[in-house]
């Protein structure tokens, strides 16, 4: 009898669910749903009501919505 070796689920996942997806990006999910519904985060539609999200697509959407630093030293911030 051929048995399959174990994987573990969570490094082996390419695509995961609202909670998980939530908790990467720091966001509440109710913001999530609200990012999901107005098409500002990728993510695929399987259903109506069900959705997944890329792992990696999110690591270069936060990516790609970084700010960099100001490095103008005349504009440095004034502590009190």
């Amino acid at each position: 009898m051929d048995t399959m070796p174990t994987m573990d689920f969570e490094q082996k996942t390419e695509h995961i669910g609202y909670s998980e997806a939530a908790k990467m990006l720091g966001l509440p999910r109710g913001t999530l749903y609200w990012l999901v519904n107005q098409r500002r985060v990728p993510h695929v539609r399987l259903g109506r009501r069900l959705v997944r999200f890329s792992v990696r697509e999110l690591q270069s959407w936060l990516a790609e919505h970084a700010v960099p630093a100001h490095r103008d030293a005349s504009r440095q911030i004034k502590g009190g």
